[in-house]
């Protein structure tokens, strides 16, 4: 800490500068006054003298890494509020602390200083501490993170915290299934609500989406004031297009963490695709409001930009044909898809209307199927399609279901095609289809 360990005499400057250059990263931690704190000389990010502003323009300039961390739901400085000397600090991406999830950031905390610092956290007893200097710059490194690593049989873990400190490392590395089996191992021994909620998400990454949702069930039960378990299970109904219950979730997340724009956006496509679209609307424009992190706020402005044409009344009766002047829909369309495996077929769709109703058939692996729950909305066209798959007798046949999301531009409808099976969700794929000639198109008989 700068008050014991710069001696009497020594030049403040030159010892701030030289324990910045021999760090690894630099912690600028942001509270909602930093911006504002002033001092005997005006405000202190403007006052060259300030040790604050020394410190994370020293690290600037010698490009030691700089995570700059939010708390108190403080929102992340613009170049323009910030001294030309800290203005690359804008650039950096930073990292929120809450209060509701505390652990779980902090721990994420440790893990992006540790990757930047290329140095991976030893299994050993640490006893860290927090260090304050003024309002602006903190070091937090969380002595309830400890990696205990009792001596035992089998793999040398023992406690529920050690298995769920290695499966969350696993689970940033991609290594779900070994993720999932010390999560297991934690919650035999004891593991609570983090446990689940990590596992979870390592069930989701694998697209095993029921599983996903029984853990933040117990997540959610355990932790009832959790926002992340609420939206992350909204997700996931989502996804299996349950869509009341993804709401309930995001309104949960909402009322618990007001300020997350992710939960707003996440709201948002599902009225996109609910066809609320004066809804989709506020909850992306919402997300702009709320200094949410960089991607968000791109994704919320393509997503206004999509639905802009949408958004603007109806020149006649709603979902009418007339309404949509410059889209043609009905007829018959064709695309090429490549599918998992990189298997390609030629897939027809026939499509006629009944108002914002679309009918008509869509193939799969080169076979028609009916189109259920069609609606055409501007230049947006939804529907799905299901396929019975079994085995045997068939005594046990499952469905598939076929979920297709399209725009329509002139002649040519971009689709985004996801497969969803017992809750288990496919990556989308992207594909065009164009219109068959209307010469072309077969005469019924």
């Amino acid at each position: 800490m700068d008050l014991a360990a710069i001696e009497s005499g020594q030049n403040f400057v030159d010892a701030i500068k030289a324990a910045v250059g021999s760090s690894d990263v630099l912690l600028a931690v942001i509270g909602r006054q930093w911006l504002t704190c002033t001092g005997p000389n005006g405000r202190r990010l403007d006052d060259p003298q300030d040790f604050v502003r020394t410190e994370i323009a020293a690290a600037l300039e010698r490009r030691t890494p700089v995570i700059p961390v939010l708390v108190e739901g403080a929102a992340m400085p613009t170049a323009g509020a910030l001294p030309d000397l800290l203005k690359p600090l804008a650039e950096r991406n930073a990292h929120e602390i809450s209060d509701q999830r505390w652990s779980y950031d902090v721990e994420r905390l440790i893990q992006a200083t540790e990757k930047l610092a290329s140095k991976p956290r030893r299994l050993q007893r640490h006893t860290w501490v927090s260090i304050a200097a003024g309002v602006a710059l903190i070091v937090i490194l969380g002595a309830f993170l400890l990696l205990r690593t009792h001596q035992g049989p089998g793999d040398g873990l023992q406690d529920a915290e050690s298995y769920y400190s290695r499966g969350t490392e696993y689970l940033a590395s991609g290594d779900n299934d070994r993720a999932i089996a010390d999560f297991d191992r934690a919650i035999t021994l004891g593991g609570g609500a983090e446990t689940y909620y990590n596992r979870g998400l390592a069930y989701y990454a694998k697209k095993d989406v029921d599983s996903a949702i029984a853990n933040w069930n117990e997540a959610v039960n355990l932790a009832p004031r959790d926002a992340r378990a609420y939206r992350q299970r909204g997700n996931a109904y989502a996804v299996k297009g349950d869509y009341a219950l993804a709401v309930a979730d995001y309104n949960r997340a909402i009322e618990l963490e007001p300020k997350e724009g992710k939960t707003y956006y996440n709201r948002g496509l599902v009225f996109r695709d609910r066809d609320e679209t004066a809804k989709a609307i506020a909850d992306f424009k919402t997300v702009l409001t709320l200094n949410s992190d960089p991607e968000t706020e791109r994704e919320a402005r393509a997503r206004l930009a999509e639905l802009d044409d949408t958004a603007q009344p109806p020149a006649r009766g709603a979902g009418s044909e007339s309404s949509r002047s410059n889209v043609r829909l009905a007829g018959e369309w064709t695309a090429e898809v490549t599918y998992a495996r990189n298997t390609t077929h030629t897939e027809r769709f026939t499509f006629t209307l009944d108002g914002n109703e679309v009918l008509g058939t869509a193939s799969f692996l080169g076979v028609r199927r009916g189109i259920q729950d069609g609606t055409l909305n501007g230049d947006r066209v939804l529907f799905s399609t299901t396929t019975q798959v079994c085995t045997g007798d068939c005594s046990d046949a499952k469905n598939l279901v076929h979920r297709y999301r399209g725009r329509i531009s002139g002649d040519a409808i971009t689709f985004s095609y996801m497969q969803i099976q017992e809750g288990r969700a496919d990556a989308p794929i992207e594909f065009t289809a164009k219109r068959v000639a209307e010469s072309a198109t077969p005469t019924p008989k």
